[in-house]
């Protein structure tokens, strides 16, 4: 049996029918669900925080538990970020608050919609982002952060192997003589499952959400 997702009553029973809608290959029906949702009132970080992101961690426990197949689990991804890129031109964002984010995956990991749920949050608040995505090479990232200044970096971190890479990138951070020295916050379902690497990996903080993220930035910059 599929697994009760977070949110309102309204908002689960959204998500469960976009669930539906995507394992069926209804793109159009997914389309015009996720919008009509928008425009009745209800909030694009809630429709992201109650109904996109549910639903990709659904659709990855459903491919982790051999429920769907690699295929299922990429034609779905594709839509939801077919569906954030739609999403985000309904947005409004504050004046330009003077900080920095960079946002990215490093190595082998591919896994980066949750990150950019995170990058467009903080484009909302006022942020000015650098978003890497998936896959990023520890030295071009580096060279990256140099270059961009960041205050804060996320690092999102879907499998387990991505863990290390995360700790080596913290490390080379802590010991290079750069302009403004970042937070690094940590998240993503490896550091969900096991809290505790976050400390482990020397991370400033874990956050459990694109909006915990921001909180937690504007906490580090106040």
């Amino acid at each position: 049996m599929q697994q009760k997702l977070q949110g309102s009553e309204n908002l689960t029973q959204l998500a469960n029918t976009l669930i539906h809608l995507l394992l069926t290959a209804q793109k159009d029906k997914a389309f015009k669900l996720v919008l009509e949702t928008l425009e009745s009132g209800i909030s694009i970080k809630d429709v992201y925080l109650h109904i996109l992101q549910p639903v990709m961690y659904e659709i990855g426990r459903l491919w982790q538990i051999g429920k769907i197949d690699v295929a299922a689990e990429h034609y779905c991804t594709g839509i939801i970020q077919l569906l954030m890129a739609q999403l985000y031109s309904y947005t409004q964002t504050n004046e330009r608050n003077g900080h920095k984010m960079l946002g990215c995956c490093l190595g082998s990991e591919l896994h980066d919609l949750g990150l950019r749920m995170v990058n467009d949050f903080f484009e909302i608040e006022g942020w000015t982002t650098s978003f890497y995505g998936a896959a990023t090479p520890l030295k071009d990232l580096l060279n990256a952060i140099k270059r961009t200044e960041p205050e804060i970096i996320c690092i999102s971190v879907t499998m387990s192997r991505g863990v290390p890479q995360t700790k080596t990138l913290i490390h080379e951070l802590a010991n290079r003589d750069l302009s403004v020295q970042p937070k690094t916050l940590v998240g993503g379902v490896a550091f969900l499952i096991n809290p505790d690497l976050s400390e482990k990996v020397g991370a400033d903080a874990m956050t459990y959400n694109a909006q915990h993220a921001v909180e937690t930035a504007e906490r580090f910059i106040a």
